[in-house]
C-alpha cells in the first residue's frame, strides 16, 4: 500500500531508510511501534484496526491491544511499580520489581501477562529475604504513559494517577491494597497500620545543617528547628497525599499524616520520610472489611490487633498505665504513656486527652503530664 508514494516521501514523513522499510515488510527487522504509527497515518488508518494482526511487540508475544490500564488490575500493577518498582531513566533497561515476598512477584507477573501477553522475564533472589524481577522494557514504556514515572521516585515525587484517584471503589481498592501490602505495616505492639514513603529534600535543606547531623542515619525530624520543619512540611508526598484521599473514600481517617524523620547519604542528598498511621478501633475493622492486604502474614496481623482492641477497657488500662508511671517520676511524656499502654504515640495521645477530660490526668507544660491526686 505504501509503493504509490514516493521514496522521499516515505523517508521524510517515516523518518525511515527505504531499505528498513523493505526490511520490516521482509520482517527481516522488528517494526517500532511509532514507525508503524507514521505509516498508519499516511494510509489514514487508526492503529486499533489493525491490532488484531500485530503478532509481536518489542518481546510481547500475542499483546492484548489496546492496553488499557484504566481497570482494577491496572491500577494495582501501576501502583506495585510506584512503590517497590524502579522504571529506569534509560529506556533501553529492564523495569524492576523488588520485594522479599515470591507471593508478590508472582502476582505481579500474572497481572502483567493478563494485561499485556505473554513475554519473557527473569526472577532472581538477592540476599536472604528479597527477589528481583526483571520485566520487558516495553512495559517500561507502556507504564510510563499511565503514571509510572521514569527515575528516581524519591527524587520526582511523583503524583497518584488520576484515573485511579477518580476512579471507582475497586479501583481504588486494588490501588490502595496494594500501597499498604508493599510499603505499608502492621504493627500489632502499636495497634497501628503505618504507610511510609519517602522524597527527597536536599533543595530546601541548609547545607549549614548537613555536618550538625550524622549521616546515614535516620534522625527524627523534631532535632530540626522549628521554622525548617514548618518548612519541609510543605514539601508534601505527592503519592501519600493521594491514598490519604482513597482511604477518607472509604471512611478511614488517618490519625496522623507528617514527616517523621530524615536521612543526610553519603552523597550529601537528604531525604525525608512522610508517615500516616491508622489507628482506632473502627478504622482498623473498617480497613479490614473494605480493604486488607494481598499477604497472609499481614490480614493476620491486622486481625491480632482488631482483637486485642476488643479484649482491653483502654481506659481502664490507659489509667493503670498513667499511675504505675507516676510511681518512678512524677511527670510522663505522651510517647512514655503510649509505650506503657502498648499503642503508637499519636494514639497514646488520644487516651491522654480522654484522661485529662475526665479529670484523671492533668497537663504540667509542653508533654508534661502528671496523675491528678485531687
Amino acid at each position: 500500500m505504501l509503493n504509490k508514494f514516493s521514496r522521499e516521501y516515505l523517508e521524510k514523513f517515516i523518518k525511515k531508510s527505504l531499505s528498513q522499510l523493505k526490511d520490516y515488510t521482509k520482517r527481516s527487522r522488528n517494526i517500532t511501534i511509532r514507525t508503524l504509527k507514521n505509516a498508519l497515518k499516511i494510509l489514514g488508518l487508526l492503529l486499533d484496526s489493525i491490532s488484531p494482526r500485530i503478532i509481536e511487540i518489542s518481546g510481547i508475544k500475542n499483546p492484548k491491544l489496546p492496553f488499557n490500564l484504566s481497570t482494577p488490575e491496572g491500577a494495582e500493577v501501576r501502583m506495585a511499580f510506584l512503590s517497590d518498582g524502579h522504571n529506569p531513566l534509560n529506556p533501553k533497561k529492564n523495569l524492576k520489581y523488588q520485594a522479599g515476598e515470591i507471593e508478590s512477584h508472582k502476582r505481579i507477573i500474572k497481572l502483567c501477562k493478563d494485561l499485556f501477553g505473554e513475554f519473557s522475564l527473569r526472577t532472581e533472589k538477592e540476599g536472604k529475604n528479597k527477589y528481583q524481577s526483571y520485566f520487558p522494557c516495553v512495559i517500561g514504556d507502556i507504564l510510563e504513559l499511565s503514571g509510572v514515572i521514569r527515575g528516581s521516585k524519591i527524587k520526582k515525587n511523583p503524583y497518584l494517577p488520576k484515573d485511579i484517584l477518580r476512579g471507582d471503589d475497586n479501583i481504588k481498592k486494588f490501588a490502595i491494597r496494594r500501597s499498604f501490602t508493599d510499603e505499608g505495616s502492621c504493627r500489632v505492639a502499636s495497634c497501628a497500620l503505618y504507610l511510609s514513603r519517602n522524597i527527597d529534600i536536599s533543595s530546601s535543606f541548609p547545607d549549614k545543617l548537613k555536618s550538625a547531623f550524622p549521616k546515614e542515619k535516620c534522625i527524627h525530624i523534631n532535632s530540626l528547628p522549628k521554622n525548617l520543619i514548618k518548612l519541609l512540611k510543605n514539601k508534601m508526598c505527592n503519592l501519600l497525599k493521594g491514598e490519604l484521599l482513597i482511604l477518607k473514600s472509604f471512611g478511614i481517617t488517618p490519625v496522623s499524616f507528617r514527616p517523621v524523620k530524615f536521612r543526610i547519604n553519603k552523597s550529601g542528598n537528604v531525604t525525608m520520610t512522610w508517615q500516616m498511621i491508622i489507628t482506632e478501633r473502627n478504622n482498623l475493622k473498617r480497613y479490614y472489611k473494605k480493604i486488607g492486604f494481598l499477604l497472609k502474614n499481614k490480614n493476620e496481623k491486622l486481625e491480632e490487633i482488631i482483637k486485642k482492641y476488643d479484649k482491653v477497657d483502654r481506659f481502664n488500662d490507659s489509667v493503670k498505665a498513667v499511675t504505675d508511671l507516676v510511681k518512678n517520676k512524677k511527670i510522663f511524656t505522651h510517647q512514655e504513656f503510649a509505650e506503657k499502654i502498648g499503642v503508637c504515640p499519636e494514639r497514646g495521645l488520644f487516651h491522654l486527652r480522654r484522661l485529662i477530660l475526665t479529670r484523671k490526668v492533668i497537663k504540667n507544660g509542653w508533654n508534661k503530664y502528671t496523675l491528678n491526686r485531687r
